[in-house]
């Protein structure tokens, strides 16, 4: 081989490997895909009560029940959950739940500060008599699944109730699904 062929296949190698190192080409990562606003689209909740499933519900947003969370750059996040109630016809806000705090997402590894707001709005059982106290409340979070416009989160809380001096443990689990 001639000089003016090894030098074009040397540089044909040179462009290749530069061209594999170029960062435009890198795939994002969780924490910059999972910036902006999304929109839930089903949320599956499960309460337990002393280890007995009391509910097991799947919610589907609509026009009059729906739910967003808004996850900013800056590692903050605010999430609206909006029950329109129809009165004569009338749509009016029936209840509305807002959390906000702050969250990290490396790799599969993600965390809340607080508990992101859904679909289902519990109305709620007996008539409590007394102040509630809640301990051993922990929550976990887990991103099952994101790409640019899907997004899936699994999330569970667990507290103890303390009314009057009974204690009730209670295990609540939500499949939530978004799109953007």
């Amino acid at each position: 081989m001639n000089r003016i062929t090894y030098f074009l296949l040397f540089f044909v190698i040179l462009l290749g490997f530069s061209a594999c190192n170029n960062k435009d080409n890198a795939t994002p990562n969780n924490q910059t895909m999972i910036v902006g606003k999304w929109n839930m689209q089903k949320e599956v909740y499960v309460e337990y009560v002393n280890n007995v499933k009391q509910i097991d519900t799947t919610c589907i947003a609509s026009d009059t029940v729906y739910s967003n969370v808004q996850f900013n750059a800056d590692k903050t996040f605010k999430s609206l959950s909006i029950r329109f109630s129809k009165i004569l016809n009338v749509s009016s806000p029936g209840d509305e739940a807002n959390t906000s705090g702050t969250y990290t997402v490396s790799g599969t590894s993600f965390t809340l500060s607080e508990s992101i707001g859904g679909i289902y709005f519990h109305s709620g059982g007996q008539a409590i008599t007394g102040i509630p106290v809640y301990t051993n409340i922990k929550t976990t979070a887990q991103l099952n699944n994101l790409t640019a416009n899907s997004m899936y989160i699994h999330t569970e809380n667990d507290y103890t109730e303390t009314v009057n001096n009974v204690s009730t443990d209670y295990k609540v689990t939500n499949d939530l699904y978004y799109t953007k």
